[in-house]
């Protein structure tokens, strides 16, 4: 009888495996889930309504984009001083309360100067949410732990992107105003949700004596550190801009391979992040991870390259290999960078460190698109010079990480 049982009860205990461990880890899960449900719905429609029904032109899509870029590129330093004055909880309900502000007010703009507005304070807060998340997950969770609920979080936030655009098929399929609104509202909804399980976590601590602004900005190692890993987080626009115009310019493969490797490389993140940041549980092993991470990078850089020389078939086939590259490339130093944030922090000072690491990883966002299209306006030599800066930028961490351990007194690291 009991054996008779025991086939139904495995793929409970396969479900319990996938989800977070703690009570804590399951409301910042669910809240990672619906705010990225929400910012998914913006981004997949919001541009396309405020093309069609605002009646925007280019240029002005493109001025409030670099609004949303400055602003996210503003907010880690402020964001990291309230949650070393007010707490991680606190200041990332805040922030969450903004970007639904943001979100819903962005379905009802009437003005270039509202929309504007709108657009910043929705990539300023998400980018404020983030900071408080992580200093967040730096409070509650031992050193252990918190790589590898990092991990989680991004593939549970990767989810809810996908949930955020297939919701957004509703309105683009029915292409109406009220349709869009209605979409934006929901999705300014879910925002909202996230800023209620995000109430649930509990209590978090924050310093006796907080320090100025600027106090991790002061230290120079992590700082360093953290620019490091910002100009490695060029990747993403690696994906998004330079191969989709490297395939659709300069190969022969189909142009429908450009959303294929988007969803492998979303694929892989969602299946095998978690499993990824294992290697990174120290910060010597991190360090190790990071090195191969970006000689994956540089190797995926190659094999782009590479596609340009030949007929379709082999195109393809190149571009599919270099896209299971990149993507174990990003997965490795993506985990070894929250390593390096949690491991390096001096102790207390999480929404401030926290904040830096994120200051190096906007850096890389505002930066990166221009970086992306020269490398792929570069042609097959463009794509080896980006192999090479990959490893370099990769070698130049390694140096820089182990400075900072030598110099980390106070610092909540493990080894």
């Amino acid at each position: 009888m009991g054996d008779a049982m025991m086939p139904a009860a495995e793929p409970a205990t396969r479900l319990a495996r996938l989800l977070p461990r703690t009570g804590a880890e399951r409301s910042l899960a669910a809240a990672a889930l619906t705010c990225f449900v929400g910012h998914g719905v913006f981004l997949s429609c919001g541009m396309i309504f405020a093309v069609r029904w605002l009646g925007f032109d280019a240029a002005k899509i493109g001025v409030g984009m670099s609004v949303g870029a400055v602003l996210g590129l503003l907010t880690p330093v402020p964001a990291g001083w309230l949650v070393d004055h007010f707490g991680a909880r606190r200041t990332s309900i805040g922030f969450a309360a903004l970007a639904t502000l943001g979100v819903a007010g962005y379905a009802f703009v009437w003005s270039f100067p509202a929309y504007c507005v709108a657009v910043g304070l929705v990539s300023g807060s998400i980018v404020g949410v983030g900071i408080a998340q992580s200093a967040l997950i730096g409070g509650l969770l031992v050193s252990g732990d918190r790589t590898r609920f990092k991990a989680y979080q991004r593939s549970v936030r990767n989810v809810g992107l996908s949930v955020g655009a297939l919701i957004a098929i509703v309105p683009l399929h029915l292409d109406v105003p009220a349709a869009y609104q209605v979409a934006l509202v929901v999705g300014a909804g879910c925002v909202a949700i996230s800023a209620w399980c995000t109430a649930n976590v509990g209590t978090d601590s924050r310093p006796e004596r907080p320090a100025g602004p600027l106090a991790a900005l002061r230290d120079v190692p992590f700082t360093a550190m953290s620019l490091l890993c910002g100009l490695t987080a060029i990747r993403y626009s690696v994906l998004t801009v330079a191969l989709p115009l490297w395939i659709t310019t300069r190969t022969e493969a189909p142009q429908q391979l450009v959303s294929i490797t988007l969803l492998l490389n979303t694929a892989m993140v969602v299946l095998l992040q978690v499993r990824a940041a294992r290697r990174a549980d120290t910060t010597r092993r991190a360090t190790g991870l990071n090195l191969r991470g970006s000689v994956a990078l540089g190797g995926s850089c190659l094999l782009f390259g590479f596609a340009a020389t030949g007929p379709a078939e082999p195109a393809v086939l190149l571009l599919l290999a270099g896209t299971v590259v990149f993507t174990v490339g990003e997965m490795w130093t993506s985990a070894a960078g929250w390593a390096f944030a949690f491991a390096l922090t001096k102790e207390q000072r999480h929404g401030q460190y926290q904040a830096t690491f994120s200051l190096g990883t906007s850096i890389g966002a505002v930066c990166g698109p221009a970086l992306a299209a020269l490398l792929a306006s570069g042609g097959t030599a463009g794509w080896y010079l980006g192999a090479a800066a990959f490893v370099l930028v990769g070698a130049a961490t390694t140096i820089t990480v182990g400075w900072a351990r030598r110099t980390g007194a106070g610092r909540d690291e493990e080894t």
